[in-house]
């Protein structure tokens, strides 16, 4: 019996509060029911708590590659998958690939080139390189690929590395296209980020209309610019009193700056650690809107998938967001219960907030209908069935 070996390399699996972690504790159990899976962690990390459910090898810094290398050498059989979150391309995949390529698909969450020209632009004014920089050779050369070219590793390794494995998995069909356009020969399966439908709340009731205040809500776990934090707080800075007012909590590592803007009297804002999972549902239930990514433009993208609006969803929270969403494409039937702003810096009125929310309140217990729908449609055991067919498929050619 093959076995689909699915590997992470870094941190986030030695973390049960991260949106990444619960993704593939929620594949896997999807993935169980018919095909045997284990979840391997890669880490430098020390003193990591124990989980059954993943196992961690321990990598020391700068041989992470050669240690990946020869744990699949010793462990996975011929007839195996390995399933591969895409790092950043380098000398490391491309050895990997040459060797293992024929059962590699890598799994791509993001514009990777853009994604990896954004953090060498930010390592630019951070690295030291040698305690003179502006002599340093290594600065010039660094400063000449990220400005002037500009050059990543993505540009040296990725089409190598791509050209060697068996297929792809891309979170959303704009990632997918992307791909294909520049691989013609590249298969790529959608498998945007769902939801454990078993998760789903067995209850979720109608709520109360607070006619006096609407309260909204944004998960970031770790702060980026691209999240659209400081969209939403300037619209609301911006804002004209309505009939309701409005209450913004954000939960996660946020900079405690944003506290420091000024707001009108009809609006509230409160900073938050981020939530346990085990609290999260509970949490959530408690407010009316769930804000979702809303500056998506600045890793110039269209459409996404965030772990967090799936989280609103599956509580039956309707949503404010800022791209087009993955699940929102194929199929609409979650679309009549989000707002969506556009994918630009511009600023939104309140007024199109509280008209939405006054229309979703009219309809028959809309929080458990959004609940619903996002167990039918954006669960991984409503997506697994055809995941295992695209393997197979692959697997025989």
């Amino acid at each position: 019996m093959r076995v689909i070996w699915l590997l992470n390399i870094g941190n986030y699996l030695t973390d049960p509060t991260s949106g990444v972690y619960q993704k593939y504790i929620a594949i896997s159990k999807a993935i169980k029911k018919r095909e045997s899976i284990k979840l391997i962690c890669f880490t430098s990390k020390k003193n990591i708590v124990e989980d059954h459910q993943i196992e961690v090898i321990s990598t020391q810094k700068n041989q992470e590659w050669s240690t990946i290398l020869e744990w699949i050498t010793e462990h996975v059989a011929e007839n195996d998958i390995i399933w591969l979150r895409y790092p950043f391309a380098c000398s490391g995949l491309f050895a990997i690939t040459e060797k293992f390529g024929h059962q590699i698909f890598l799994e791509h969450n993001t514009n990777e080139k853009e994604e990896a020209l954004f953090l060498q632009k930010r390592n630019w004014k951070t690295n030291a390189f040698k305690i003179k920089k502006w002599l340093s050779r290594s600065w010039y050369i660094f400063t000449w690929n990220t400005f002037i070219r500009p050059s990543t590793n993505e540009d040296l390794w990725a089409s190598r590395c791509i050209n060697n494995v068996k297929g792809g998995i891309a979170v959303t069909y704009e990632l997918r296209n992307s791909l294909t356009h520049c691989h013609p020969h590249y298969r790529v399966f959608v498998l945007p980020n769902c939801i454990n439908a078993n998760e789903v709340p067995i209850e979720v009731g109608q709520k109360t209309k607070d006619s006096k205040m609407i309260k909204l809500i944004m998960l970031i776990g770790s702060y980026d610019h691209w999240q659209g934090v400081e969209r939403i707080i300037k619209s609301l800075a911006l804002s004209k009193k309505n009939q309701r007012n409005f209450h913004l909590d954000i939960y996660g590592e946020i900079p405690t700056a944003f506290l420091s803007k000024k707001l009108p009297h009809h609006v509230t804002l409160r900073l938050f650690p981020s939530i346990p999972k085990e609290n999260l549902a509970e949490i959530i239930k408690k407010y009316d809107i769930g804000i979702g990514t809303l500056g998506l433009y600045r890793k110039k993208m269209e459409e996404a998938c965030p772990l967090k609006v799936r989280e609103y969803w599956k509580n039956g929270l309707p949503c404010l967001i800022g791209y087009n969403d993955t699940a929102l494409i194929q199929p609409p039937e979650l679309k009549p219960f989000n707002l969506q702003v556009s994918n630009s810096q511009q600023i939104f009125t309140t007024d199109d907030i509280e008209n939405f929310l006054d229309r979703i309140e009219k309809l028959d217990n809309p929080n458990k209908k959004i609940a619903e729908l996002a167990q039918q449609f954006i669960s991984y055991e409503h997506k697994i069935n055809d995941l295992m067919v695209f393997f197979d498929t692959l697997e025989t050619n």
